[in-house]
């Protein structure tokens, strides 16, 4: 349990590391936001392929901008699997 919370701590200055980067990086006057959000279309989709497809996407958007500043595939991976966990071992659908 202790090796799990030293690697997730790990993570966790990495992922502040990738997010102080990529907060600091400009491109022509574009707000960064711009360059990494894919947004979902609503039409046509029904509830739940619409919430699927949203999740999709900040997923894509996310790990495109994690590339971007450099980090590894397999960083990529270990942040993103240890935050879905996070959520997921959070979650209270009491609230």
């Amino acid at each position: 349990m202790k090796n799990k919370r030293g690697k997730q701590k790990q993570l966790s200055h990495l992922y502040g590391v990738f997010l102080n980067h990529s907060m600091n990086e400009k491109s022509n006057n574009t707000p960064e936001y711009d360059l990494f959000i894919t947004e979902f279309p609503k039409k046509g989709h029904g509830i739940v392929e619409y919430l699927q497809g949203r999740v999709h996407f900040a997923l894509l958007d996310q790990m495109k901008l994690m590339h971007t500043s450099g980090m590894t595939h397999e960083q990529i991976k270990e942040v993103i699997v240890s935050q879905v966990n996070e959520i997921i071992e959070n979650f209270d659908p009491k609230k």
